[in-house]
């Protein structure tokens, strides 16, 4: 029998710490913190592939100062605004046309076709009933001379007012309209007598805005003489 006293039996190390061996005893040392590089490598990774992106934000190669402001869609093109649209739209226009007081010219030559006319006829057939009614036609063709109009121009269409008499064409009524030397006339084409119910407007001095709506209201039918 020995005089050296028993041990007490020693603890057995667990499975997973004898597998690591000496190596699991040290202490763990922290981990660097990442690079720029790291952290530009690492946001790259999570942005969905095929997407563009806006530029980082920032300077020049800081990458700690970058940032992810979402994609940019492809193609996309301002649009315009409303009170750009609104811009677009052509102002009201409305001007008086006298024909007989704004030029003598026009004054002299519808007098001379009024009066010469049933002068003419008489003259020729000594018969005072026909050159009567011939003076009758001339004069109910080229009345509207005589007397002052007031045209307009606006969303709704064209207005000429007469004597009191309003008369209003909507555009949605116009499918042609033809450009001439001193005037334009409006027209139905197709239309029973489409040259006795369309509408001759004359320039005076608005041809450049008169034209610029027409043409922005009927923008397919424009003709010419």
């Amino acid at each position: 029998m020995s005089d050296d006293p028993q041990k007490p039996p020693q603890p057995e190390a667990p499975p997973e710490a004898a597998a690591a061996g000496p190596a699991a005893a040290a202490p763990s040392e922290p981990s660097p913190p990442p690079t720029a590089s790291g952290s530009t490598a690492t946001a790259a990774l999570s942005q969905p592939s095929g997407v563009p992106f806006a530029q980082p934000t920032g300077n020049a190669g800081d990458g700690l100062t970058e940032a992810y402001v979402g994609p940019v869609s492809v193609g996309s093109a301002p649009r315009a605004s409303g009170s750009a649209l609104r811009a677009a739209t052509p102002v009201p226009i409305a001007w008086r046309s006298w024909p007989v007081i704004d030029s003598v010219w026009e004054l002299l030559g519808l007098s001379t076709v009024v009066v010469g006319v049933p002068a003419v006829v008489w003259s020729s057939s000594n018969n005072l009933p026909v050159a009567v009614a011939c003076g009758l036609v001339a004069a109910f063709t080229v009345w509207k001379n005589y007397v002052p109009t007031t045209y307009e121009i606006n969303a709704l269409g064209v207005t000429s007012r007469t004597l009191g008499r309003s008369r209003r064409i909507p555009w949605i009524s116009i499918d042609r309209f033809i450009v001439g030397r001193k005037g334009v006339f409006l027209t139905s084409s197709g239309a029973p007598l489409e040259f006795l119910r369309g509408l001759y407007i004359p320039w005076g001095r608005h041809r450049e805005q008169i034209l610029s709506s027409l043409r922005y209201y009927l923008p397919h039918a424009e003709d010419s003489e």
